[in-house]
């Protein structure tokens, strides 16, 4: 199982989000399947790993599975270079963490429903696509015996990038 606490902070609008996915991945044929909370999980069980994004400018409209229409915002990867952790990294794990980080980062997203645009209904989305590549790319040991922690820093305040969006 992959684990994610996302602690989101806009600046902006000064309003904290916590949330947290996990991923639960069938070892054997790469299945898996999604649970999305607010809150987050205890992080006594698990060595951390923890880096900081942006909050890109752009709103993107899209069309979910389901035919709702959402906004999209993804997250860009700061030019801090530090990761936290509280595990012991050699010289190929801390590169091998970067590339971890760069996938996840990519791989996370901001959706708020078109029609529900309020601040309890944020929430962090796992880009399906971008999972599968993860799952092949990095050691299933390693993707899964970690909690992944992500703080997300919004200057724009996503709740007025999806109001400059609708205004255009």
């Amino acid at each position: 199982m992959i684990h994610f606490n996302i602690l989101y902070t806009d600046y902006k609008d000064q309003q904290i989000y916590r949330r947290s996915v996990k991923c639960d991945i069938d070892h054997e044929d790469t299945t898996y399947s999604i649970k999305y909370t607010k809150g987050h999980i205890s992080k006594k069980m698990y060595s951390t790993v923890e880096k900081s994004v942006n909050l890109d400018k752009h709103v993107h409209e899209y069309t979910d599975s389901n035919g709702n229409v959402n906004y999209r915002v993804n997250l860009l990867p700061t030019n801090d270079m530090a990761i936290y952790t509280n595990i012991n990294l050699n010289e190929g794990n801390d590169v091998m963490v970067e590339k971890l980080f760069q996938s996840v980062s990519n791989m996370l997203f901001v959706n708020i429903p078109k029609n529900e645009c309020v601040p309890d209904n944020l929430n962090i989305i796992v880009d399906n696509d971008k999972l599968d590549e993860l799952i092949e790319e990095f050691d299933y040991e390693i993707i899964t015996s970690s909690l992944i922690i992500v703080h997300i820093y919004d200057k724009y305040g996503i709740f007025n990038l999806v109001r400059k969006y609708e205004d255009k």
